[in-house]
């Protein structure tokens, strides 16, 4: 405005110069001439001289006015940049902060997991060992069990082609009760039983009475067996040369059987606190023990209402696996408490593994609650502020040096922290 007052004076003094000029070249062109010449001269002289004044103090306020934008672009500049870098340097230490707490919280989770770890792996290893043990003793077993079986098919073969020079041998008590305890003696070494171990031979009873045999079982029971059958009548029926005598003799061998049974029955083999419900009586040939069953089919059923169980050599082989199962039954029983003590503690320390892995899984989603809010809300007020400095740029025209702008002053904001 200052400029522009001077250039309108002189403007209006020009104005009037030509007014005056035109009006004195009617009156008197010839005379007027020189002296209008020289008020022209004057007036140009003091126009010149005002506007020369007027141009200088002009020229001078333009340039102050120029000093005071730039001091104060200066000033906007250093008070973004201290602002700029107070918030960069508070980032910083928030960045370092939250880095060191996490790089701690991962060494000792590290170090949590891998204790863990440890005392997983030892109870894994163990329980691997445990099953590889149990593995290899039931393959040993099965092994066992399918060379007893054999066994026993080639020992009971010999039985059959020997029956009838042992039908000689039986004519005599005494020496029948021998053949019958040698019978149930290889029977029993074919199950792979041991005397003294896994059953004992004529073991006095508390009560008086002495079992022929008499066989360990778990809990600290046990069951007797008798090996002392009648078999006289069933011999004579053999050998007898009518139907009637055989049928005879016959009748009188199914009695000489119930009374054995019976007499097994009053001899207190049988007791409930140390004992099983059952005795078992030995028939020491496959032959008389399918005679019994063609003759009298309700004489097995007789001898268990009397507690008795009628064993052939082949039936008592099975009797005896049984047996032998259920002590090998309870000796895994035993390992099987100590296998699921083992998965209790692994259970227990899966457990703790998961609260652990779930408390880092809760401070990793903090970490990036945190890293999102800078990387969201932190960006866009810088963004902001940078723009701000790009308009104060555009509009000062100052050639100083540029400011970076936008997402390029993030730029090399990054690369400071991360520098």
């Amino acid at each position: 405005m200052d400029v522009l007052i001077p250039l309108a004076a002189l403007l209006g003094t020009l104005l009037v110069a030509g007014l005056a000029l035109a009006l004195l070249r009617r009156a008197n062109r010839a005379d007027g001439e020189r002296a209008m010449q020289a008020v022209i001269d004057r007036v140009y002289a003091a126009a010149g001289d005002k506007l020369d004044d007027h141009l200088s103090s002009g020229s001078r306020q333009l340039e102050l006015l120029a000093h005071s934008l730039r001091q104060q672009f200066e000033a906007i500049q250093a008070e973004t940049q201290r602002s700029s870098d107070l918030r960069a340097a508070a980032v910083r230490e928030q960045l370092a902060a939250l880095s060191s707490e996490a790089a701690q919280a991962q060494v000792h989770r590290e170090q949590s997991m891998e204790q863990q770890f440890s005392v997983m792996k030892g109870e894994l290893h163990r329980v691997s060992e445990l099953v590889a043990d149990m593995q290899s003793e039931r393959a040993r077993q099965h092994g066992e069990v399918v060379a007893t079986l054999e066994e026993a098919a080639k020992a009971q073969a010999a039985l059959a082609d020997t029956a009838q020079g042992l039908r000689e041998a039986l004519a005599n008590p005494k020496a029948r009760g021998n053949w019958g305890e040698r019978t149930a003696e290889d029977v029993l070494r074919l199950a792979g039983f041991v005397e003294g171990v896994s059953y004992h031979r004529r073991r006095q009873l508390p009560c008086g009475t002495v079992p022929d045999f008499t066989f360990e079982l778990p809990h600290g029971r046990c069951v007797h067996m008798d090996v002392k059958f009648p078999a006289d009548n069933y011999l004579r029926s053999l050998e007898a040369s009518t139907e009637e005598a055989a049928d005879r003799f016959r009748m009188q061998f199914l009695r000489d059987v119930k009374s054995r049974i019976a007499e097994l029955g009053d001899r207190s083999y049988i007791d409930r606190q140390s004992t099983v419900d059952y005795l078992l009586l030995f028939i020491p040939n496959e032959s008389i023990y399918s005679f019994i069953h063609e003759s009298d089919a309700g004489m097995v059923d007789h001898a268990l209402g009397q507690r008795v169980v009628l064993c052939s050599p082949s039936t008592l082989f099975a009797v005896l696996a049984v047996v032998r199962q259920s002590v090998e039954n309870f000796r895994l029983e035993r390992t099987s408490d100590e296998i699921l003590a083992c998965l209790a503690r692994f259970a227990e320390q899966w457990e703790k593994y998961s609260e652990h892995v779930d408390r880092l899984g809760k401070q990793l989603s903090t970490v990036a609650r945190t890293y999102d809010q800078l990387a969201g809300t932190r960006r866009s007020l810088l963004c902001r502020e940078l723009d701000r400095i790009d308009d104060l740029r555009a509009r000062c025209h100052d050639d100083g040096p540029e400011t970076p702008s936008g997402e390029a002053g993030l730029v090399v904001l990054d690369e400071r922290l991360t520098g």
